[in-house]
């Protein structure tokens, strides 16, 4: 095969299937069911509001890269959206709002600073003071913001399934119950599988 993926996770399967694609001819195998192991333990979040603030990460990074790395998440959301349509089954998808918040009050200036600049940056987000999230809210919270649609819920899972799915319609080919024994990167890599197969290929990931 021109590729060979090792692991049945959320991560391979996705690249399996963006890798047929592509055209590429592509093997995945995998030592357990597909989406078996972590990916079936993972929680239905995702979050691209990923707890880092942009008033953090501008500590870190210059203020523009700081801003692409949130813009980042919320294209690769717009992504994953156009691909649950694409694959059209359903995987309990669905866009939501993500809120960071605080219960301290001396946070509060971070927070306001943090508003400020989302806005600034052209985010979608509005801020909630102590008062107005009393009336929603069953706990305390001294302040928080609302951002508009950077977070979804899916079943990781389930969506593992659907990509392998249209995957294998596509071509991969794909070997459950099948370990990586030994794999030699030598020009072409070479792959010793547990039922005792040899895969070779131009590529592995």
């Amino acid at each position: 095969c021109d590729v060979c993926i090792v692991g049945g996770g959320i991560t391979g399967v996705m690249c399996a299937l963006r890798l047929a694609q592509s055209g590429a001819d592509t093997v995945l195998i995998t030592e357990n069911r597909i989406g078996s192991g972590a990916t079936a333990d993972t929680m239905p979040c995702v979050e691209y509001d990923f707890g880092h603030t942009l008033h953090s990460l501008r500590k870190r990074l210059e203020s523009g890269d700081a801003i692409e790395l949130m813009r980042m998440g919320e294209r690769a959301l717009g992504e994953l959206t156009s691909l649950v349509a694409e694959l059209g089954g359903d995987c309990g998808f669905a866009l939501r709002d993500s809120m960071i918040f605080t219960g301290d009050m001396a946070e509060l200036s971070m927070l306001n600073n943090e508003f400020l600049v989302r806005k600034r940056a052209g985010f979608d987000c509005s801020y909630i003071s102590r008062s107005s999230a009393a009336d929603v809210f069953s706990f305390d919270i001294a302040g928080a913001i609302v951002s508009k649609g950077l977070a979804a819920q899916l079943d990781p899972y389930r969506l593992t399934h659907l990509c392998a799915a249209r995957a294998h319609d596509m071509g991969v080919r794909i070997f459950e119950n099948t370990k990586a024994d030994l794999i030699e990167c030598e020009g072409d890599v070479y792959i010793e599988t547990s039922t005792r197969r040899l895969i070779t290929a131009g590529k592995t990931v």
